[in-house]
């Protein structure tokens, strides 16, 4: 309901990000506007009874598990300060492809979540003492993300004559 008020209203010429308690919008428009924007906004959530915290004219933020660079559109990991990641250990009683492959879902994952080379490097860190925690040697490598080509999809039809009947 907030988000169908909000759309018509607010955002004609932006971008909204959600995701259950997390939100982030992207407005055309100057300081003043955004800011007026943000005060609409609250206005909104206080009618309906709910809470928002509002920021605006940022040049960075975090959304989820990303910290964006709004003024050279860099990307990289985001965890939160007190927050170390924890893996499942070599010796668990996982199935054993899960354990083989955990250091591969991990690397790829961070390489998304990172637009350089340099930004992996440094978010790495973390990731590769709670592998060598949990058991695993593998070293994480930056590896770029290709654009995958779109795949025409064929369809196949199957068509049914059925016997002619009165």
């Amino acid at each position: 309901y907030l988000l169908s008020l909000m759309t018509k209203n607010l955002f004609r010429k932006g971008h909204i990000g959600l995701y259950r308690d997390d939100g982030l919008s992207i407005v055309k428009g100057s300081g003043k506007q955004a800011n007026d924007l943000g005060k609409e906004v609250t206005k909104i959530f206080k009618k309906e009874g709910l809470g928002i915290t509002v920021e605006v004219n940022l040049d960075s933020t975090e959304f989820l598990d990303v910290h964006l660079n709004l003024k050279n559109g860099t990307y990289r990991a985001y965890h939160k300060p007190n927050s170390t990641p924890i893996y499942i250990h070599k010796d668990s009683n996982h199935p054993p492809t899960t354990k083989k492959k955990l250091p591969g879902m991990i690397e790829r994952r961070l390489s998304k979540l990172c637009s350089t080379r340099e930004a992996f490097e440094q978010e790495k860190v973390d990731y590769q003492e709670a592998l060598k925690k949990s058991g695993y040697n593998e070293e994480l490598r930056y590896s770029p993300v290709v654009p995958e080509k779109k795949k025409k999809r064929r369809r196949r039809v199957t068509y049914f004559n059925p016997p002619y009947n009165i």
